[in-house]
């Protein structure tokens, strides 16, 4: 196998389902579309790049980025086409290693045709990537053993040697004799008035119609069987007589002969490919590197990507996450990127109501995952260390799982998660947590996490909260949206809640800004209003703020 693929077997537990359905991985992952059955099982079985595959991770990621560079729109276009074209011949080639299969004419010409292929491609003055450490003589090689390499079809006879001519010949001369056998007791028959006709499948049909002294003389003649009679036809069946048996036993000892010979040349064929199945399985993994590279390249280009790098720095620029991009422009809205320069090892990010929080911890999480799944990312630029696992936990529904409450699970995966910090660097990523319950008893809680956090030495932790202990806390790289950008007056009484929900993203700052701890943003109550809360409500709210929770409502 080429060295250049890596396959892997770890655990599944890199990425936990939770965290895949939060961020849309399946989704994600899906856009990344290999076009041959070889690229389709690589993707499938590929595992991500973990602490200590940094050395093979810089490979694929150096391949990326010179594969971006040197091949054109139009040059990807051709060769992912051509591609999709080729036959899937590795199950082919596992089975004839296991010597559990002897080649057909069809096998045969589906693997002359791939190296005919490739060779041809090998000569051209850009050679696709993947293909490039093949050469022209082995695949001239490899064809060798098919005959007559200058035919784009496959026929046993291009193996034949003296024995099968021979074995040929007697075969096509006595088929000869006796179809003309046949054909002249047909033309007699003919002669004499009757009006038979050989159907392809060599019965005959006497079409009616007839004399009934013909009818009658067409059914006692002893050569012929009646198997379907209609009111316009009588289909016959021949009968052979003395002679034309005799002929039909020595054509079918002349037909096993020939198939005797030809499985003979098919089997020296199949000994012939086993002994250079090396270079078959090195032409096969060759063209499913060349799929899988070729399908990165598309897949950075669909998304206006780059190729991530590992570091012991963790920085993000302009990340977008391509699901909800793409949903908001088919609304005719931009998403608002990422930035996260430099951030540190435990990250608070605060800020308004519907600001974007959710949104932030989902493409962290997502860009990770595409840069240790060795796949270009959707962003300006992306550096990040290897992982052992990424985790998103955020609030979970009404509904009881395992007999827990919302609280009850939220605490569960809190302690799940701690406890696999305490070995593993992972990717930790909160989004609100503490919600779960009354909001003193959520933010005493989150405080604490946030103490636990901060004594892990190889993970990255990201929390999301709107707890004031959380945006004043002091150990933390502290990041904050921007919020409401602007005060909206248009009268909006009678607006419905899209057009409420439209301007409120044209007031809303998405961006995200690194701040020293202080106070947390309060813009719960302007974000209420423009949801449409009645104005009654929220001048108590208003009142009950400014008081501290001293008031008498």
């Amino acid at each position: 196998m080429n060295e250049n693929i890596i396959w892997r077997s770890v655990s599944r537990s890199f990425l936990d389902e939770k965290t895949a359905e939060k961020i849309g991985w399946k989704e994600v992952f899906a856009a990344w579309q290999p076009v041959t059955a070889g690229g389709v099982r690589f993707k499938e079985n590929l595992r991500p790049y973990l602490p200590g595959n940094e050395v093979d991770l810089l490979h694929v990621h150096e391949l990326l980025a010179l594969d971006l560079q040197r091949i054109s729109p139009e040059e990807l276009r051709r060769w992912r086409e051509w591609l999709r074209q080729l036959p899937d011949i590795q199950p082919l080639l596992a089975s004839l290693a296991l010597d559990t299969l002897e080649l057909t004419p069809k096998t045969a010409l589906w693997l002359k045709q791939t190296v005919q292929s490739t060779l041809h491609l090998l000569k051209e003055s850009q050679i696709p990537p993947g293909l490039d450490y093949l050469t022209i003589s082995d695949m001239e090689s490899l064809l060798k053993p098919f005959g007559h390499p200058e035919l784009s079809h496959f026929a046993v006879q291009h193996l034949a040697d003296s024995f099968y001519l021979e074995a040929q010949h007697e075969e096509r001369e006595i088929k000869k004799k006796l179809t003309q056998y046949q054909t002249e007791w047909l033309k007699t028959l003919q002669k004499q008035g009757w009006p038979l006709y050989q159907r392809p499948d060599s019965t005959l049909m006497l079409s009616l119609p007839v004399h009934r002294d013909l009818l009658e003389l067409v059914k006692s003649t002893p050569n012929l069987r009646v198997l379907r009679e209609t009111p316009f036809e009588i289909i016959l069946q021949r009968v052979p007589d003395e002679v034309e048996s005799e002929l039909l036993v020595a054509w079918e000892n002349a037909f096993a002969k020939l198939q005797q010979e030809t499985d003979r040349l098919l089997a020296q064929l199949t000994e012939q490919v086993q002994r250079q199945l090396q270079s078959w399985n090195r032409l096969a993994d060759a063209l499913q590197e060349m799929d899988i590279r070729l399908s990165k390249v598309a897949l950075a280009r669909v998304w206006q990507g780059v190729v991530p790098s590992v570091s012991e720095r963790w920085s993000l620029r302009e990340a977008r996450h391509p699901l909800l991009a793409e949903q908001l422009q088919q609304q005719g809205r931009s998403f608002v990127a990422i930035d996260l320069p430099n951030v540190g090892t435990l990250n608070v990010i605060t800020g308004s109501n519907m600001g974007g929080k959710s949104v932030t911890l989902c493409v962290i999480a997502l860009m990770q995952c595409l840069l240790q799944y060795g796949l270009p990312v959707p962003a300006v630029s992306f550096t990040a260390p290897l992982l052992t696992g990424v985790r998103l936990l955020f609030a979970a529904g009404t509904q009881m799982e395992h007999g827990l409450s919302a609280f009850g699970q939220e605490v569960v995966g809190w302690g799940s998660v701690l406890e696999e910090a305490e070995h593993q660097a992972l990717l930790l990523l909160f989004d609100e947590p503490g919600c779960t319950t009354n909001p003193q008893e959520g933010e005493a809680l989150v405080h604490g996490l946030l103490h636990k956090l901060s004594g892990l030495q190889d993970s990255i932790v990201f929390l999301a909260s709107h707890y004031a202990s959380v945006a004043a806390y002091q150990g933390a790289a502290h990041w904050r949206v921007r919020g409401l950008s602007s005060v909206l007056h248009q009268d909006m009484q009678n607006a419905t809640l899209a057009e409420r929900l439209r301007f409120l993203a044209a007031a809303m700052d998405y961006r995200l800004e690194r701040r020293q701890p202080g106070q947390g943003v309060q813009e719960a109550l302007e974000v209420a209003k423009w949801l449409g809360l009645p104005d009654s409500l929220l001048q108590v709210a208003r009142r009950y703020q400014e008081t501290e929770g001293r008031m008498n409502i």
